[in-house]
This record gives structure tokens, sequence and C-alpha cells, in this order.
């Protein structure tokens, strides 16, 4: 008698993963998400897993390998908002323009802002993210 292992996935796999599997004896039981509010949910969560991948990677090839299954990802959350690459890219640009990329490797260590009896869009913006950036008090 053959004995069957069963291990649970849960996970959004590429089109053409399940035959892949299948030529390698794997029965694959699941269903496509596409028609479903869940298929977004589930592309976010397979984004974080290829940044994931990304970030244990650790040889060029390794990284470019990683980086390709992130970009296969991002371009499906692209497709199923309607958007089109050429004007994300586009977006990427002209970002890049304005604020500048990341080439010079500048790492901001804190800020100071002077509080005045104005609102400030900086203080506001720090205060509604305080697990990101805590303010310091005291020093």
């Amino acid at each position: 008698m053959t004995v069957k292992r069963r291990f649970r996935m849960e996970t959004l796999v590429r089109d053409k993963m399940p035959k892949r599997l299948a030529k390698v004896g794997v029965f694959v039981e699941g269903r496509s998400l596409l028609d479903s509010k869940d298929f977004i949910h589930h592309l976010k969560l397979k984004l974080r897993e290829e940044v994931e991948e990304v970030i244990n990677a650790s040889t060029a090839k390794d990284i470019k390998e990683e980086i390709a299954d992130v970009f296969e990802v991002l371009y499906s959350i692209a497709k199923y908002h309607g958007l089109q690459i050429e004007h994300i890219e586009k977006k990427r640009i002209q970002k890049q323009l304005e604020r500048g990329g990341f080439s010079k490797g500048l790492f901001v260590e804190f800020i100071e802002v002077e509080e005045s009896e104005e609102s400030n869009p900086v203080i506001e913006y720090c205060l509604a993210q305080p697990d990101k950036y805590p303010e310091i008090i005291g020093e």
C-alpha cells in the first residue's frame, strides 16, 4: 500500500505550477480566485512573500530571480486595477525627477521640526504613524 502525504499550501501560485507538479506525481487541489474579491488580497500576500525572498537572497543570481517574481506579482496587481505598466513607469520617472531616487544612499536618523501655532504637515504625518516615526521626548 502506498502512503500519501498531504500538505496545506493556501497560497497563490503561478498559472503553470499545477501542471509542472503533476508531471512529478503531485496532485494539486485548488481553485481560481480570478473572479473573487480574495484575488487581490492573495496577490498582496504573495507580494509580501516575494519581497521577503528578495530580502533573504544573498547572491546576485538569486536576487535577480526574486526581483523577477516581485515584478510578476506587481504586474498582476496593476492589471487587476486596470493600470498599464507604461503609466506606472512614467509615474516612477516623474517621482524620481521631482524627489530623486536612492542612488546617493541617504539615510535619515531623525528630523527636528519647529512647532508653531499653525499645524505642520510633517508633524501631523509623523504623529499619525507613531510606530514608524516615534517622537523622541527628553533628549
